[in-house]
């Protein structure tokens, strides 16, 4: 299982970065953009997983790392090229109805 990082609001101003069960935080800033690019960083260079939460400390909507987002990307285009033949397939028979 992979590490998860939490990017909160800090009760005492600001933001920080907590690895999930650490005592301490990994990075404090003072506003979240710096906050989640601090995470960003320490996710794509462990392999991690980030969660972001609001000022109310709710989860807020769950960001992709660069590499879940290539990893879904090239699946993708595997599955594409497997059902190519097919989709191929339905628009020379379209093509054909057509003319």
């Amino acid at each position: 299982m992979s590490d998860i990082y939490h990017v909160t609001p800090d009760p005492k101003g600001g933001w920080r970065v907590m690895k999930q069960g650490a005592q301490r935080a990994s990075k404090h800033t003072n506003t979240k953009a710096e906050a989640l690019a601090a995470a960003k960083e320490l996710t794509e260079n462990q392999n991690a997983r980030m969660r972001v939460h609001n000022k109310d400390g709710a989860f807020a909507a769950k960001p992709a790392t660069q590499k879940q987002t290539n990893e879904k990307k090239v699946a993708k285009r595997a599955a594409c090229k497997a059902k190519g033949a097919v989709r191929n397939d339905r628009k020379k028979k379209a093509e054909v109805k057509r003319k």
